[in-house]
C-alpha cells in the first residue's frame, strides 16, 4: 500500500425505521474494534432490538458481549458468483446470487433481516471520501479502496 494510505472501515448502526445513526466509528476490522463499537451501540439503546450484521466473524462475540441474550440477532451472509460468462466482463465485480441467514440470538423477524441501509450509507460515504469512483491498482473490483484516513473521516462525518 502507498505511504499515507491505510485500510479503514466504517462501523455504523442505523435504525431501519427512522434511518437515524445510533452509533458509528472508524477503524480496522479487528475484534477489539467490533467489541468497542457494539458496547457503544448497546449503551445507547434502552429497549429490546433486532440486529442484523454481515458475515464478518467478529460480530458474533461482540454482540454477545454487548447485549447478552437480550436481543434478536441475525447474521446475513451474501453469496457471490461470476457476473456472467461474457469474457469482456471478467473484471466486473461478482454478482450476489443469494443470501444465507443465521439466527444467533432470540427470534428475529425474517422480513426485517437486512443490511441494505448500512450498505447504501457506506457506499455514499466511500464515494464522498474518494471524490468519485476510481480504480486503485490491485483493488479495482471494490468501491472500498484505500484512502487517506483524514479524507475518509471527513466524508464519513459529512455523510451521516
Amino acid at each position: 500500500m502507498q505511504s499515507g494510505l491505510v485500510s479503514i472501515w466504517t462501523w455504523k448502526a442505523i435504525d431501519a425505521d427512522t434511518k437515524l445513526v445510533i452509533s458509528y466509528t472508524i477503524g480496522d476490522r479487528r475484534a477489539d474494534t467490533a467489541k468497542a463499537f457494539m458496547q457503544d451501540v448497546a449503551s445507547r439503546i434502552n429497549s429490546w432490538i433486532q440486529l442484523t450484521t454481515d458475515g464478518h466473524r467478529v460480530y458474533a462475540d461482540a454482540v454477545e458481549d454487548a447485549f447478552g441474550a437480550d436481543i434478536d440477532y441475525a447474521m446475513l451472509v451474501k453469496i457471490y458468483g461470476a457476473s456472467n460468462e461474457n469474457p469482456e466482463s471478467r473484471y466486473s465485480p461478482a454478482t450476489c446470487i443469494g443470501c444465507r441467514t443465521g439466527v444467533l440470538a432470540g427470534s428475529p423477524d425474517p422480513d426485517h433481516i437486512s443490511t441494505s441501509f448500512v450498505e447504501r450509507s457506506n457506499l455514499s460515504i466511500w464515494y464522498l471520501g474518494s471524490w468519485g469512483p476510481r480504480q486503485t491498482e490491485g483493488l479495482r473490483l471494490t468501491t472500498q479502496y484505500a484512502t487517506k484516513r483524514t479524507g475518509t473521516t471527513v466524508a464519513f462525518a459529512s455523510g451521516l
